[in-house]
């Protein structure tokens, strides 16, 4: 079984992340015959000097992103439970109980939501979708993490606001490019996790999902500053939207145990039919993964969403690095790489000016204390 899910590439099989990038989409156009474990990795040992290769996939059914970044990590010389991204804040017991038990009454405003989103009707999407099944990629630069922070703490924002709004941008401006000068809002589903905290220990990884789209209905604004304006009225609505979110999670788990599968799939593709695109932030490591020693430096991750969607843009930090990646099917788009240039680009310009306003803080500050 370890020959067939691992898989040792030749030295000089690729060479550069533009390589990575091709095989990915090669790779991601195969489907993983259902009668083996629905995971590969291929390892290559002299990547470069003194860096190895390690490609990863897996059919999204196994576990969500926690779970994924647990095992990898647990994979290194040492679990290293801090190195996880942490999550704002501790959830109390009595909280935890409280949105468990009162999840049927968030159910009828789940059937709201289902019957009153608006079919995205723009360039990327004809209220139809009739996908290829052509999955295409493309990813970002290396943006420093560090810098985000910086810049996400200077304009008091998340970083998560901060991405979603360099998105909307570079789909305004992606839009207009093409001729759509009249969508000024798009339909998107995040998958949000519904834990409560992180495993801990080694012994208590799982593979398991814990997660649930959350459907948000984002500005398209060209100027970045203004986009991140109207994003962050957005984005503080859904922080209180917990209940909502878990209710989401378990009618989807009690679905799948006592649905059949055909109506399971049927409405899969009916409730991601009105979005233009999934946006997945998966939280990162905040330490690299020791392997015999080594370090790990940079990680970043594609995601074919579900359903209609079949369009996707994925944002993961792991250190001091920072990318964004895309995936499509043709279908939908076949430049996937402005997308991608133009959100790093946002993300660049909201950094330049996280530096800008650190440096006027600095300045006030010095002056103040020459005047006392």
């Amino acid at each position: 079984m370890r020959d067939i899910c691992v898989v040792r590439l030749p030295d000089g099989t690729l060479k550069d992340e533009r390589e990575i990038e091709r095989f990915c989409a090669e790779e991601i156009n195969k489907p993983i015959p259902l009668d083996r474990p629905q995971w590969q990795t291929w390892i290559q040992v002299n990547y470069k000097e003194g860096q190895s290769l390690i490609i990863y996939k897996q059919h999204h059914s196994m576990c969500d992103g926690i779970s994924c970044m647990n095992f990898h990590i647990g994979q290194g010389d040492k679990f290293q439970p801090d190195a996880i991204m942490p999550f704002p804040r501790k959830i109390t017991f009595f909280e935890r109980l409280f949105i468990r038990i009162s999840f049927p009454f968030y159910l009828p405003s789940l059937v709201k939501t289902f019957l009153t989103t608006k079919q995205d009707l723009n360039l990327l999407h004809d209220g139809k979708r009739q996908l290829s099944g052509k999955k295409i990629c493309a990813t970002s630069g290396d943006i420093n993490f560090p810098e985000v922070k910086i810049a996400s703490k200077q304009l008091g924002c998340t970083i998560n606001d901060m991405v979603t709004a360099s998105l909307g941008s570079a789909v305004k401006t992606y839009f207009e490019e093409k001729g759509d000068t009249k969508t000024n809002e798009i339909n998107i589903a995040i998958p949000a996790t519904i834990r409560f905290a992180h495993y801990g220990s080694w012994e208590k990884v799982k593979f398991e999902n814990k997660f649930a789209p959350l459907p948000m209905r984002i500005p398209l604004i060209k100027d970045p500053s203004e986009c991140l304006k109207e994003t962050y009225k957005v984005t503080s609505q859904m922080r209180s939207k917990l209940g909502e979110l878990y209710a989401t999670y378990a009618a989807t788990y009690y679905a799948a145990i006592f649905l059949p599968y055909y109506l399971l799939n049927h409405m899969a593709y009916m409730t991601s039919k009105p979005y233009t695109m999934a946006f997945s932030n998966t939280p990162g490591l905040l330490k690299p993964v020791l392997y015999d020693g080594k370090k790990s430096i940079k990680m970043y991750n594609f995601v074919i969403p579900v359903g209609h969607t079949g369009l996707a843009l994925s944002a993961l930090s792991y250190v001091d690095y920072f990318k964004i990646c895309c995936t499509t099917d043709d279908a939908i788009m076949k430049d996937p790489q402005r997308i991608v240039d133009l959100t790093e680009g946002n993300m660049r310009w909201y950094i330049e000016e996280g530096r800008r306003r650190e440096k006027l803080g600095t300045a006030a500050n010095q002056q103040q204390t020459q005047t006392k």
